[in-house]
């Protein structure tokens, strides 16, 4: 919480699209940031997680539990994380949380390429010469909020970083999300420990793995939580910016 208000001047004055976003829209964008940063770039490249084989040859683990109290997905702070890419390399990223928006975002463009790719022409500048398909396409992402008017102008309603703004972000948060990552990775070997003397032996050799996994979910929806009971972040007004989606172009 500190780090991202101790660095907003600095995060804005990069001029992305979007810079001039609202307080919470900014909020909601560099702690999922911050997160993502911490336990999937660096966390997760630092452990090197092997996904085993299913029956069907897939690399995955196939997982469920149990609905308690409390539990993630029943108030809202479960999460989806994806990102979908051009051809050129642009790429969009989510981190939805359902506490924001249901259906998530992520389920539209990911079971809709072609929606994705219209977004990504229109981040690139595109205003015209669209197909019909496309028109409808638009016309949907105008109702959904992805998109706005502006003067008769269509605008991607996420922050757009370039390659250099991008990477200038990164550099911003480094030492905190450094900080995260090796305060989640001590906690890995605690939890093999744990699971280690309560699984089958035929899962000895993912305990790791597993571990990750259990700590993924915590690690990100603990935080998210813990900031929106403290009114660091709210539920997302409708009529404001995409607060956990931005495009990273090449």
């Amino acid at each position: 919480m500190n780090a991202i208000n101790d660095k907003e001047k600095e995060v804005r004055s990069l001029n992305f699209h979007g810079s001039d976003m609202d307080n919470n829209t900014f909020h909601w964008q560099m702690t999922c940031f911050i997160l993502y940063q911490a336990i999937v770039e660096k966390l997760q490249g630092n452990i090197q997680i092997v996904f085993p084989k299913t029956k069907t040859g897939t690399n995955a683990f196939v997982w469920g539990c149990e609905i308690f109290e409390n539990d993630n997905w029943s108030d809202g702070f479960g999460f989806g994380i994806s990102n979908i890419n051009s051809r050129k390399g642009d790429y969009i990223e989510f981190m939805d949380f359902p506490i924001n928006a249901q259906p998530m975002v992520h389920l539209y463009f990911s079971s809709n390429i072609a929606a994705a790719n219209v977004y990504f022409d229109i981040a690139n500048g595109k205003q015209d010469g669209f197909s019909e398909n496309d028109l409808e396409l638009i016309a949907q992402m105008l109702q959904k909020g992805y998109l706005k008017k502006n003067n008769n102008k269509l605008v991607i309603n996420c922050p757009i970083f370039c390659k250099e703004q991008f990477e200038y972000l990164v550099k911003i948060f480094d030492n905190v999300t450094t900080s995260i990552c090796e305060k989640t990775k001590s906690m890995i070997g605690i939890i093999t420990e744990i699971l280690l003397n309560h699984t089958p032996n035929y899962l000895h050799e993912t305990a790791k793995q597993l571990a990750y996994l259990r700590l993924f979910e915590d690690a990100i929806s603990a935080p998210i939580r813990l900031l929106y009971n403290n009114g660091f972040i709210v539920k997302q007004p409708e009529s404001e910016m995409l607060p956990i989606t931005y495009i990273r172009k090449a």
